[in-house]
């Protein structure tokens, strides 16, 4: 995260994912109890191909593309930014999916420049996982 004028915010954390029902989708989780946290909703449609993938808004569940969400602390202040645009380059190979997004958002009326990676996630258990849903 790269927050104006040139505030640099890094977190690392583990990351799994998980099938959505209807197998049109899947959400990559990277969850650390203290708050810091990367969901990405992958819609890809029929097949789940090795490509780049706009970013879209999570909510329009007729798009294909990613849905970005950070949540991220700075001392006891959450932050939290969705990206609105940008790209993610998904790489999907025995059963394990790496991914590069870049993109921006805005954060507290500030657009702010974000970059995921995730390299070899692994599929979780479904009881480790939140709803692929959209909640409005």
């Amino acid at each position: 995260m790269t927050r104006p004028p040139r505030d640099t915010a890094r977190i690392a954390l583990p990351a799994t994912f998980r099938r959505c029902p209807g197998g049109r989708a899947l959400l990559i989780e990277a969850i650390h109890p203290r708050g810091d946290g990367v969901l990405t909703l992958l819609r890809y449609g029929d097949t789940l191909a090795s490509k780049t993938y706009s970013i879209i808004n999570p909510t329009d569940r007729s798009a294909l593309g990613a849905a970005v969400a950070i949540r991220y602390m700075v001392r006891d202040m959450p932050h939290l930014v969705s990206l609105d645009t940008g790209s993610m380059s998904v790489t999907w190979a025995g059963n394990r999916i790496s991914a590069r997004a870049q993109g921006s958002g805005i954060e507290n009326a500030v657009r702010t420049r974000a970059a995921i990676e995730y390299a070899g996630v692994a599929e979780g258990t479904p009881a480790d996982s939140v709803a692929c849903a959209p909640v409005p």
